[in-house]
């Protein structure tokens, strides 16, 4: 995040007319993404609530068949249909039309991203571990089985997430094993830009103004090979079977932090 926002404003100050207006509707774009972030952190209900009060309140629909005809792009709105084939066959909808169908996060992304990840610890001398059960009994056995004597995370801003934080620091501190949460996906701490009056902000171009003009941290220097653990994997990361997912139908392009780079510097 701070690489990208550090792209954005040398791109940002090297420009001018219609490419600096461009650079910095995607500068917005990342703000947009930190403003629903701090959002969660001072409403968590927000997840399972509305974020106003409504005078008639909403009636949910418990209905599944309409759930997967969403899902199968057979609900008979065209437009939302269009959107999930596209997504289903391509891998890919345009943003707008994601707004239209509340988007959902494909998993298969994520498997290349991660075989990425694990090949960046690889050339460190450590390794990327995929461990499941309750992370409370999971970290500190990891930490201790590779004699790791700090562990380190990035913060969660969810009610659930900040829930299981908090289990995990007690969890390593009656490990007696040093920890730290750092503030990893966004360039602010959450709940750190409130209004005037001390309140989160329920409208982002307020929000977005305070965000803008607020230095920001620059990059934090990648971990050496003596800060990371000792770690040796042999076992496969999970495929989408694994994870209960079918084989997308597309061919997906690659996810990884180079080719995140890559596309940020062709921006």
């Amino acid at each position: 995040m701070r690489e990208a926002h550090e792209a954005v404003r040398d791109a940002r100050d090297g420009a001018g007319g219609a490419d600096r207006e461009s650079v910095e509707e995607f500068e917005s774009q990342l703000a947009w993404r930190e403003f629903y972030a701090h959002v969660l952190w001072d409403r968590p209900d927000v997840v399972t609530a509305n974020f106003k009060d409504y005078e008639h309140e909403i009636e949910w629909r418990d209905a599944p068949e309409g759930l997967q005809a969403w899902k199968d792009g057979e609900t008979g709105y065209p437009i939302v249909d269009a959107g999930m084939r596209q997504l289903r066959r391509e891998a890919y909808m345009h943003n707008r039309v994601r707004m239209s169908v509340a988007s959902f996060l494909t998993k298969d992304l994520m498997l290349d991203a991660l075989s990425s990840l694990r090949g960046w610890y690889r050339e460190r001398g450590s390794d990327l571990l995929v461990r499941r059960g309750d992370p409370r009994d999971v970290v500190p056995a990891v930490a201790e089985s590779h004699g790791a004597d700090g562990v380190t995370w990035a913060k969660a801003v969810s009610g659930l997430g900040r829930q299981r934080d908090a289990a995990v620091r007690r969890a390593l501190d009656d490990a007696d094993v040093a920890r730290e949460a750092v503030t990893d996906a966004l360039l602010h701490e959450p709940g750190s830009i409130r209004t005037n009056a001390g309140e989160v902000y329920s409208v982002f171009t307020y929000f977005w103004r305070k965000w803008r003009d607020r230095e920001k941290s620059p990059p934090a220097e990648p971990p050496s090979e003596s800060d990371l653990a000792d770690v040796g994997d042999d076992e496969p990361l999970p495929t989408l079977s694994d994870l209960g997912f079918d084989e997308p139908e597309a061919d997906v392009p690659p996810a990884s932090m180079d080719e995140a780079r890559g596309l940020l510097a062709a921006f």
